[in-house]
């Protein structure tokens, strides 16, 4: 299964999205001198190197019973950009009731208080949030989260599995498909024995190579009889000839089943897609090209049987 990766939409360079209250302070009004109602909150800069940020500051809260109000939120309705350091500037005469006052420069307000009101503005990396997301998450871990539905195709029902693991850069003719299927194919047509193949059993196919007759081995890994469909794999280890080498299924020799005896005949006829496979004249290659991409990582697990109407979760976390 393809990881894919989606864009992430990074913000402005250099904005301000949060500014957190250190020490909320004392004896801040929310009826300042020129203003005929209470505000519950005053509209003010942030200053440093960048501009255009502006933060909404609301004043509110009780202290022992007094009438002693504190700075109880923050909220940032400017992000602004290019600031590389920056400071509330809460100060009197540069505190407002609306923006279009601000923006003015007019009708600026004392929200009095002793002083002691503290807070920390935030500021966004270079290149804005979104941009590192693990330099910023402080990410040290890679999760990896994947289902094999039961439906699909390219993940065979019956079979046990016992390894997962990641690979990169693999060469695939079907481009980004959602599956690829690294096994072989061959339509059949039944001649014979028993109704069934038996899923990890080997299969026999006389060939001839240079006029020399020799044997083609290899190992069912699917059995689609209701399509009559071979989906098998070969490995050097276990499916070469008595000479030492391995040939591939071809041609229209009959394939039997050296635990079955079923024997099969290749339909060269069959020439379509079956199961996210494309065949010709009844054969179809893997869909990824052999020896192509680099294993990352790899995992054995314990067995897995896959089921015709199971899905299972894989959950692969790496760290680094």
């Amino acid at each position: 299964m393809p990881i894919t990766t989606n864009e992430v939409v990074t913000t402005t360079d250099g904005a301000v999205y949060t500014v957190i209250i250190g020490t909320p302070g004392n004896n801040y009004t929310s009826s300042p001198a020129g203003v005929v109602n209470q505000i519950p909150f005053y509209y003010c800069r942030i200053a440093g190197d960048g501009s255009g940020a502006v933060a909404k500051v609301t004043v509110g809260g009780v202290d022992d019973g007094a009438a002693a109000s504190t700075i109880t939120k923050i909220e940032v309705v400017r992000g602004g950009s290019g600031y590389s350091y920056a400071t509330l500037d809460f100060v009197a005469g540069r505190v407002y009731e609306s923006l279009a006052d601000l923006d003015a420069g007019v009708n600026g307000l004392n929200p009095l208080g002793d002083g002691s009101f503290t807070s920390t503005v935030i500021i966004s990396p270079p290149g804005g949030w979104g941009t590192d997301l693990v330099r910023e998450l402080g990410g040290t871990r890679v999760g990896v989260f994947s289902s094999l539905n039961y439906d699909i195709s390219d993940f065979l029902t019956d079979v046990t599995f016992r390894q997962v693991g990641l690979m990169k850069d693999i060469v695939s003719a079907q481009g980004n498909p959602t599956t690829i299927a690294a096994y072989y194919g061959v339509a059949v047509t039944d001649l014979g024995g028993t109704a069934n193949f038996t899923i990890g059993e080997t299969i026999r196919q006389p060939v001839t190579v240079d006029g020399v007759s020799k044997f083609a081995y290899a190992q069912i890994v699917g059995w689609d009889r209701t399509n009559g469909v071979i989906r098998y794999i070969q490995d050097p280890k276990l499916h070469t000839d008595t000479d030492g080498n391995l040939y591939p299924l071809e041609g229209n020799g009959y394939i039997t089943g050296l635990t079955t005896n079923k024997i099969v005949e290749p339909n060269q006829d069959f020439s379509e897609d079956n199961g996210g496979q494309t065949f010709a004249a009844g054969y179809a290659p893997p869909e990824v090209t052999k020896f192509s991409g680099t294993m990352v990582y790899l995992s054995n697990v314990s067995p897995v049987l896959r089921g015709a109407t199971q899905t299972e979760k894989v959950s692969i976390i790496i760290s680094y």
